[in-house]
């Protein structure tokens, strides 16, 4: 009985562990370019790879908040740095910004682009995403 009892008391402490530490995922693989900025916004250019064409511009804004947030913009004079540790991607607040959507608040506009394939015949759309850095 009280190895049952401690069995089960381990399993729920892992569960919690598990449940506490999630991270925000990207659903599919992506890469982002930055093409321009003013003192408001950025324009990014967003490769996203294997994704059905009617979901890409939804991930690809996705993408351009997760990268201004947690990567940074390399080639950015102001944003090169992100503005948060991978260590805050758990906070509930940023959980419910990228899995509720909340992130397209963020965007100013996003215009499907070029479409195509790899070498090894991974699908890609191009989205150039206008990011709201203000706001952000």
């Amino acid at each position: 009985m009280t190895k049952k009892l401690l069995l089960l008391f381990v399993c729920a402490i892992s569960f919690a562990n598990i449940a506490c530490a999630q991270k925000i995922k990207l659903p599919y693989p992506s890469q982002v370019a930055y093409i321009s900025e003013t003192e408001n916004s950025m324009l990014l250019d967003v490769t996203v790879y294997n994704c059905k064409p009617k979901e890409c511009i939804y991930y690809a804004n996705m993408d351009a908040i997760y990268e201004v947030l947690f990567i940074g913009i390399v080639d950015s004079k102001r944003y090169a740095k992100p503005f948060l540790s991978s260590a805050q991607e758990d906070d509930p607040y940023l959980q419910g910004l990228f899995n509720n959507g909340g992130f397209n608040s963020f965007i100013v506009s996003n215009k499907m682009g070029d479409k195509g394939k790899t070498k090894d015949k991974q699908k890609y759309y191009n989205v150039t995403v206008n990011v709201n850095m203000k706001a952000l």
